[in-house]
Parts: structure tokens; sequence; C-alpha cells
């Protein structure tokens, strides 16, 4: 993120991997700081943005992180928890926008790597056909024609 934060004309988001957090500790903290949305009964989110500071060689930056906690007391079929299912997320990023649109942004990737999937293996264009780049170009570009309309048509290729 250092590095990023140093480049011109690139912005990132980064997932945070929330693995050594005490997540009660962390819902407290949120919850504290947060406005909390009730979306269906038994289930709170909120979402902060948190700036940290880390110093590398010298430099201090400063470093935006976006955390979001869900906490279930109720499963979405009704059935009451014993304990509360906490799940702890949380995005790096440097882009100025709501927490919510670096989120749906995030998950958009998802979309993406899934077109690359069909376009790598379903249309088994893993490896290209020649060695001359316009050859290739013509390929993908076929490719993507088909991997569009099988997708707007709801069929697989």
């Amino acid at each position: 993120m250092v590095a990023l934060e140093d480049a011109d004309n690139a912005h990132y988001i980064v997932k945070w991997n929330p693995r050594q957090n005490d997540s009660i500790a962390q819902r407290d903290k949120v919850f504290a700081q947060g406005e909390v949305k009730t979306r269906r009964k038994g289930k709170r989110v909120c979402t902060i943005v948190a700036e940290e500071h880390k110093a590398v060689k010298g430099t201090t930056y400063a470093l935006k992180r976006i955390v979001r906690v869900t906490e279930r007391t109720i499963n979405k079929t009704g059935q009451f928890l014993l304990e509360p299912d906490i799940t702890l997320e949380g995005w790096w990023t440097d882009l100025a926008m709501a927490a919510e649109d670096v989120i749906e942004l995030y998950r958009q990737h998802a979309t993406s790597e899934q077109f690359h999937s069909e376009f790598k293996n379903d249309l088994d264009l893993e490896r290209l056909p020649s060695g001359k780049f316009a050859t290739n170009a013509l390929v993908m570009t076929l490719g993507l024609l088909l991997t569009t309309s099988f997708v707007l048509s709801g069929k697989r290729a």
C-alpha cells in the first residue's frame, strides 16, 4: 500500500484480513463510532472509516481503512442464535468515495473475475493461437463477443 501511495495515477482497494482481531471488541468499537443500521430483525450492520498512520523508512503515511461489522442474533430463517455471529470485514483504500461505494466497487471485481474465467476456460482461450499480435487481438475480440452474447442470453459457452 505504501508503494501505491507513492505512485502517480494509481488507486487501490485492498481487502483487510482481520484474523487476529477480537471481533467482539471491534464490534463494540465500530458500533460506538458509526451509525448502526438494522437490516432485518436480528441483523445489525455498521460501517466506519478509520484513518491509521504508518511510518515506513522515515515517512509517515495516512492510510484509510473502511471497517464493516455485521452482527446476527437471529439467522435469516428466524432461528435465534445462542451467541451472536459477528462478521468483521475491511478494505484499505485511497479513493475519495463513500464507504459503501468503495465496498461495491470491490465486490464488482468478482464479476470481472467471472468473465475472465469464462473467457479463458469456457472458450479455451488460455493459450492464444498465434505469435502475431493482430491475430491474437482478433481471436480475443471474437471471444469477448461470444462471452458477452452468452452472458446476455443466460447461456453458458
